[in-house]
């Protein structure tokens, strides 16, 4: 997709329903923008604290510092603050450094990452909120974000040996 043709999501007013979200992490942390039959139009990087829009699924992208990428959903409610804090680990690259790719002779890249969610009550505890895990089904003109069942319920079998 170019660029230029995308649509970034629309961050509420004052006067509009919202919640509040803050980013802990040192990754990229998005929120896509949807269009009305759930196709991807374009995202808006979330960074710190920043409000929302509540009452609407709100679809997430972690994107670690190298290939890790998580996508998720959730409800804000309004008027409350959630906290999403991500981490990427690259903690076991030195088991890998050892193995070289013949081709390009270079090393091979390892990372695992993990998202959380939280509600943040008034007294500031957390309370972990459950994801809604969701994977990208691209089609020519439609790219949508669906839940791994979806996902299953859709893919080609592989063929028979």
């Amino acid at each position: 997709m170019l660029s230029a043709c995308e649509t970034p999501y629309r961050l509420p007013t004052a006067q509009e329903s919202r919640a509040q979200v803050t980013v802990e992490s040192k990754d990229d942390v998005v929120i896509n923008n949807l269009n009305a039959e759930g196709c991807y139009r374009g995202r808006t990087e979330l960074k710190g604290a920043m409000f929302i829009r509540a009452g609407e699924e709100a679809l997430i992208e972690y994107h670690g510092r190298a290939a890790c990428r998580i996508s998720f959903s959730f409800l804000p409610e309004e008027g409350k603050r959630y906290r999403i804090v991500g981490q990427s680990f690259r903690n076991l690259r030195e088991r890998f450094e050892a193995r070289r790719d013949i081709e390009s002779k270079q090393g091979i890249a390892y990372e695992a990452c993990g998202v959380n969610l939280y509600r943040e009550e008034e007294n500031a505890q957390l309370v972990p909120m459950k994801l809604q895990r969701r994977v990208i089904s691209a089609l020519p003109t439609c790219a949508k974000f669906i839940t791994p069942e979806e996902w299953q319920k859709i893919r080609v079998p592989p063929p028979f040996k």
